[in-house]
């Protein structure tokens, strides 16, 4: 992949986690392990921790933890990076690091990931407003079309990429059959803003419709007493399969679970309210159509236009009428939907392989 690069994600404790299954917290071990393979020096630097520690992973690739954005911008000055990369500067922060990057410009290329679009123009301004008062000397990444448009508007450095999905997750046609039974799944958090009470609510109306078997594989934040409601709801519904994912604790071993989840799926439902709860290209969007899974979603963001032309693609917001007609007829259509989607995603090129070579152009090219 050309020169060997020095790599520092930086960003707020919390912003991402190296350790745990969820969007940022994958697309950022993701892009690490991919940049590691090509011989790049890579390490994480949080800020905002509780107490100064280091973790080894392996080898030259540690996890770096600061109580404060001060001792964590020292050691950005001791590390020499060559680039930076920020992930999320909490907003009392932002002011501080605009002028630290102004003072080592000369030293280091800085650059930004965009992933979350806030329903607050408000919000969404002062979210943006760092980057437009104090430009960055490197790449603004935006990981979804409806934020790149937005940031290329202001931005001569915006760069589109998509959340990396790795070979794992893609199969042929031929790796899936139409059995008799139709499998419906929904994936992710047990959280109102995903949608989850309202895939429970269809899977109790499914499960008295022969030839139709569901499933949740999820996972309950320990800090929502409402998701953890719900999710004892869910445990304790004979008509509802619910198999607890463990976000705590990534491994090889639980991203093969989830491999194997979509892999058995026909139709995935992401019956999103909101897409601010989320990356604004949600991770599993990919990971499903990379498995072709069918997938039934509202018409936010740029979700129908990621997935493409679909019988499957709600016209509106989300209604459970509209998901329960195009379930009961998805034999009829999940076949031609995944040749389309094999299509759809050589053309979006969102492999972990593909990403990282843009990624790594992007960093080069601002050199």
């Amino acid at each position: 992949m050309g020169e060997i690069l020095k790599i520092v994600f930086f960003g707020f404790d919390g912003s991402f986690d190296y350790y745990q299954i969820g969007g940022m917290d994958s697309i950022m071990r993701r892009l690490a392990l991919s940049m590691r393979e090509a011989g790049d020096e890579v390490s994480f630097v949080h800020y905002g921790a509780k107490e100064d520690k280091t973790v080894k992973i392996n080898e030259n690739f540690y996890l770096r933890y600061f109580r404060n954005i001060r001792t964590a911008c020292e050691y950005l000055v001791e590390s020499d990076a060559e680039h930076i990369v920020s992930v999320y500067i909490s907003p009392k922060d932002r002011y501080f690091y605009a002028r630290f990057r102004t003072l080592r410009e000369e030293k280091s290329r800085f650059h930004h990931i965009y992933s979350v679009w806030s329903e607050s123009p408000l919000k969404r301004k002062l979210l943006f407003s760092e980057a437009k008062i104090f430009p960055y000397n490197g790449s603004l990444f935006c990981l979804s079309p409806r934020i790149y448009r937005y940031v290329s508007k202001w931005a001569h450095n915006a760069e589109l990429i998509f959340p990396p999905v790795p070979d794992s997750y893609f199969c042929d046609i031929a790796d899936k059959s139409i059995a008799e039974t139709l499998h419906i799944t929904y994936v992710g958090r047990i959280d109102p803003r995903k949608g989850a009470p309202d895939a429970a609510k269809l899977f109790k109306k499914l499960s008295k419709i022969r030839g139709i078997e569901t499933g949740i594989y999820g996972y309950a934040w320990e800090h929502s007493s409402a998701a953890l409601r719900l999710q004892e709801d869910l445990l304790s519904d004979g008509d509802i399969n619910y198999e607890q994912a463990d976000y705590r604790d990534w491994s090889l071993e639980e991203e093969s679970k989830l491999i194997k989840v979509l892999k058995n799926t026909d139709v995935l439902l992401l019956p999103y309210r909101r897409l601010s709860s989320s990356v604004d290209t949600p991770l599993l969007l990919l990971e499903g159509m990379a498995g072709l899974c069918s997938i039934i979603t509202p018409a936010l963001g740029d979700l129908h236009d990621t997935y493409g032309s679909s019988y499957f693609n709600m016209p509106g917001g989300w209604s459970s009428k509209e998901a329960i007609m195009r379930i009961k007829s998805a034999k009829e259509h999940v076949q031609q939907d995944r040749k389309r989607l094999v299509d759809q995603n050589a053309h979006l090129k969102f492999s972990t392989e593909n990403v990282t070579r843009k990624f790594r152009e992007c960093l080069v090219g601002r050199s």
